[in-house]
């Protein structure tokens, strides 16, 4: 499912608008890209949350060539599942 057919799909259960539905959909992302990029996060209960973690700082390999490569920590977007999400999945 793409993002058109999620705004297709929430207008259909929410009873709106798809432009209103697609303004939802742009609007519920950036909330969340803007709390994990300041470091926060966003707890969905029994669905998930999203959040930000840490990877250290690590030394990896050209896979080419063999030679040892630094590469600095950063940080990366997490989603961890929740158990309602986990067991309907299942």
């Amino acid at each position: 499912m793409n993002k058109h057919q999620l705004s297709q799909a929430l207008a259909e259960r929410l009873g709106c608008a798809r432009v209103d539905a697609l303004r939802f959909v742009d609007a519920f992302t950036d909330v969340v890209m803007q709390e994990c990029a300041a470091g926060g996060s966003v707890r969905l209960v029994g669905f998930g949350t999203f959040r930000t973690k840490v990877q250290s700082a690590r030394t990896a390999r050209n896979p080419k060539t063999g030679e040892p490569i630094a590469v600095p920590k950063r940080s990366v977007p997490h989603f961890a599942a929740g158990e309602i999400f986990k067991s309907t999945v299942a």
